[in-house]
């Protein structure tokens, strides 16, 4: 079963971002998630300054190349981490983690039981 992701849009956020800072926090924790959110698609914009090298073409939008199980290039499989999130795109700093957008596709993950290939690397100790 191949999965399919949910496009990113920096204006799908927009209406999707905490509001209240002082509000509880999240409830999400990267370390226990199977990191859905490296899997959608990300809309690049020319500000972001995201080397080319990074990203493809997608129904004529730029966006975060993928690798071949469909995660974004950007992530370290060996640190499970964003190797470019200081100079992450605009769209990825907007998505919150626990935010309201972050559980829509969590809960829609799991309700799909859609599986996400894992790729260890190094030897069991």
């Amino acid at each position: 079963m191949r999965f399919d992701p949910l496009p990113i849009h920096p204006d799908s956020l927009s209406s999707l971002t905490r509001e209240d800072e002082s509000a509880a926090p999240p409830t999400a924790d990267c370390d226990h998630c199977d990191a859905v959110c490296c899997r959608l698609t990300v809309v690049v914009q020319p500000e972001d300054g995201i080397a080319e090298h990074l990203t493809t073409r997608l129904g004529g939008l730029r966006v975060m190349a993928r690798d071949a199980d469909g995660w974004c290039v950007a992530v370290d499989s060996a640190r499970m981490c964003c190797s470019i999130y200081e100079a992450r795109p605009e769209v990825c700093r907007r998505f919150e983690m626990g935010g309201p957008y972050c559980e829509a596709v969590r809960e829609d993950y799991t309700r799909s039981h859609r599986t996400i290939p894992l790729h260890l690397t190094g030897t069991p100790s």
